[in-house]
């Protein structure tokens, strides 16, 4: 079949965000991952996303586990700090999740996966969307210096929103799709086509179109009242200087 046809079996079984985004795939000019096309995002909505059982379970752990604190991330956000010159002798602020997430992605400080919706033969739109994906978080707060040393930081302002890469790269196996009568399942020996990802490679090779691209949400924005806190130690202390090496015999 033509995987062209894709799309209308999506929208025909109410995916109809994964046939935007395919559809958006054979309009765009060649391009292949890591080279990618014109970044997309308007497309998936966290309002969508968290729409989906499993999203809004990965989401509400995020925010019920403070992720944005744990070990993890305080080591990173005190390295981006530190990378920023930040840590200084008065207060600084830092993060503007004022700014969208293609601005945002290099000050991501945390991040969780959501899978596909499991083993059961049906696929929904989140699985022809986006398969397994990523909740990115970052942070927006103030650090100021402690009496006797170190920083403490506060986080008034949590970012979270979605990314992941629309690609066919490598060896996945997409459903069985028929073109007869417009349904899909995830059983290879349903009734139609067995897709692959090299059947979009192949299709791209034949006709010159499609294009590999990158797709961000809008960012849900978290108020921290009070803030969250966590304190950065002390810098060690630095190594003595050793004394220049003598040369000569000693009398």
């Amino acid at each position: 079949m033509d995987v062209k046809n894709i799309p209308r079996i999506m929208r025909a079984n109410r995916m109809p965000v994964g046939a935007r985004l395919m559809d958006g795939w054979f309009l765009r000019t060649t391009a292949t991952a890591p080279k990618y096309g014109t970044v997309d995002t308007t497309t998936v909505t966290m309002n969508w996303a968290l729409g989906f059982l499993r999203a809004k379970a990965v989401f509400d752990g995020i925010v019920s586990g403070k992720v944005w604190m744990n070990d993890a991330a305080q080591r990173v956000i005190e390295k981006k700090l530190k990378d920023n010159g930040l840590l200084v002798a008065t207060p600084q602020n830092f993060g503007d999740l004022s700014k969208t997430p293609t601005m945002l992605d290099a000050e991501q400080i945390n991040q969780r996966a959501v899978g596909m919706s499991g083993m059961t033969e049906s696929l929904d739109d989140m699985d022809a969307a986006l398969g397994n994906f990523v909740f990115q978080i970052v942070v927006a707060g103030t650090v100021s210096p402690k009496a006797g040393g170190g920083h403490r930081v506060e986080i008034k302002e949590v970012g979270i929103y979605i990314r992941d890469s629309y690609d066919f790269n490598g060896y996945q196996y997409l459903g069985c799709w028929n073109d007869a009568n417009d349904t899909v399942s995830r059983n290879p020996l349903a009734f139609g086509d067995t897709v692959y990802n090299e059947d979009f490679r192949d299709w791209r090779a034949a006709n010159g179109m499609g294009g590999d691209y990158m797709i961000y949400s809008d960012l849900t924005r978290i108020a921290r009242t009070p803030p969250d806190t966590f304190s950065l130690p002390v810098p060690p202390p630095a190594p003595a200087v050793k004394p220049p090496r003598e040369f000569g015999p000693k009398w």
